[in-house]
């Protein structure tokens, strides 16, 4: 494994490539790594560092990477705050900030480039014991 690199990375591709870039540095506070750009305002080949994870991004190039958006999870000091800021700056809203019973407090929008963000803020410890049984009373696995 290369240093640095973490175990797994996520990739998307995304025809406003740049775009998408300089919004998660200021909507998401990614950190720039690497950008490999290409001309016509194309991009090779980009790293945007959350933490310890990493983000591969890159412009469509057919027919071995065609245009592929993603889900992510990213976890956030106040996902209420990050929720608001997105949605201010025109992502889409799927789920308003929530409480939910496994501990974490979450939120879901759909960026302007088309990917899904889910952004969280852990609030509590929750045994899995007590998850099994909000599960169970809302009809789901025992």
């Amino acid at each position: 494994m290369a240093e640095g690199y973490p175990l797994m990375s996520s990739a998307t591709v995304l025809d406003d490539c740049a775009g998408a870039i300089d919004w998660y540095k200021k909507m998401l506070g990614a950190r720039q790594r690497l950008r490999l750009d290409m001309p016509g305002g194309m991009v090779a080949h980009c790293e945007l560092g959350f933490g310890d994870a990493v983000l591969m991004l890159g412009s469509p190039m057919s027919p071995q990477f065609p245009a592929k958006k993603a889900t992510f999870s990213l976890c956030v000091k106040n996902c209420d705050a990050t929720y608001r800021k997105a949605v201010g700056a025109g992502a889409r809203s799927l789920q308003e900030p929530a409480d939910q019973f496994y501990g974490d407090r979450n939120a879901r929008f759909e960026d302007p480039f088309g990917n899904e963000w889910s952004v969280t803020t852990h609030i509590k410890d929750v045994s899995a014991r007590e998850m099994k049984k909000a599960m169970a009373k809302m009809g789901g696995a025992s």
